[in-house]
């Protein structure tokens, strides 16, 4: 065993037995008090259900816009409702789908469900990175 090795088993050692603790590091993950689940479904039968997960600070999950859906759910404070619809073109083609999101978000409950024309209105009407997946 090298020299450093042996002093850091030592210390642990002295550390241990005198009634202490020690805390090795980890590695870093997701807050467990976070996590979301998104769905489009097509209301009319026709098409396939989509789902994404998210989680953020850090950002991870399914969810392929998770960066910038986490931004916007950030400044919202996880409140889907509150965030601003953005511009864009959506084909004039009616196939609503139904919007969801539920989970829990920094440890309280979310849940959003809405029904949209189709899915590009879905995502624009919701700020244009939640429901892109």
């Amino acid at each position: 065993m090298p020299h450093a090795s042996k002093n850091v088993v030592a210390v642990l050692t002295l550390v241990l037995g005198m009634g202490g603790s020690v805390a090795l590091a980890g590695p870093v993950s997701a807050d467990p008090s976070t996590q979301l689940t998104f769905a489009v479904v097509p209301e009319n039968g026709t098409g396939t259900p989509r789902t994404a997960t998210l989680t953020c600070e850090p950002v991870a999950g399914t969810h392929p816009d998770a960066e910038f859906a986490c931004e916007d759910l950030i400044k919202a404070d996880g409140h889907i409702e509150l965030i601003q619809p953005v511009n864009g073109m959506c084909p004039h083609i009616v196939q609503p789908v139904t919007a969801s999101v539920t989970g829990t978000w920094r440890g309280s409950p979310r849940s959003y469900k809405k029904s949209f024309t189709n899915a590009c209105h879905a995502n624009l009407l919701t700020g244009g990175h939640i429901f892109n997946f």
